[in-house]
């Protein structure tokens, strides 16, 4: 990094080196000395910044709209504006200005064994987010709360997605798999078309197929 006043480089260590040094056990004989490396810091840090953004965003996209928000304010590198229903939103974009750096971000926080609810994102709070073209694939979305996602274009295809809560979520050209969708999640999503099992379907269709899954799944 530079100094301020002398413009000069500087190494200096990185601050998740600081947060080890503070969660550190001091004392030699405690019950519990357990190890921090960078990795575990970096996964859980990262994971509860990611979590506090989508939540702060969400809220802030319910509460505070405006017809003309883009001329109002300077959309960060991890924003983007939505427009609907006449008004503007600032979302919270996890993949910045690439759209397969999320899939990249959800594998450091799993490099790390032991997260409780299991593998991120699953039973996370995503409401809201801005996941355009988001490299989905094969993640786990299990329990995740998507409502009113933006999901346009977004590769689900392979993702576990049962119990997820897609209701508003905007799924048009998304490509996912009905095995762990049902009729439910799916009806109370919005889309016009989207690719289920590769093939590109109509909402009409992709409504019919489902019901005619769990159909089938009851005899």
């Amino acid at each position: 990094m530079k100094d301020k006043r002398t413009r000069k480089t500087e190494n200096q260590p990185p601050y998740v080196y600081d947060l080890i040094l503070t969660v550190a056990p001091l004392d030699p004989d405690a019950a519990w000395t357990g190890h921090f490396s960078t990795t575990i810091m970096d996964a859980h840090l990262g994971e509860g910044l990611c979590l506090l953004c989508a939540l702060v965003h969400a809220f802030m996209a319910d509460d505070e709209q405006d017809a003309k928000l883009s001329d109002e304010i300077t959309v960060r590198k991890y924003q983007s504006i939505q427009e609907s229903d006449g008004v503007e939103r600032l979302l919270f974009k996890p993949g910045g200005n690439k759209e397969e750096f999320f899939k990249s971000y959800i594998a450091r926080i799993n490099s790390v064994v032991g997260r409780q609810r299991g593998e991120f994102p699953c039973f996370s709070f995503i409401r809201r987010a801005y996941l355009r073209g988001a490299d989905l694939r094969d993640a786990d979305l299990s329990g995740a709360y998507l409502s009113r996602a933006y999901l346009r274009g977004a590769d689900l295809s392979g993702a576990y997605l049962s119990r997820a809560y897609l209701s508003g979520a905007y799924l048009n050209e998304a490509k996912l798999n009905k095995k762990t969708l049902t009729y439910e999640q799916i009806a109370s999503a919005t889309f016009d078309h989207l690719y289920l099992d590769g093939e590109y379907l109509y909402r009409e269709s992709v409504l019919h197929r489902l019901r005619e899954k769990e159909s089938q799944s009851e005899t």
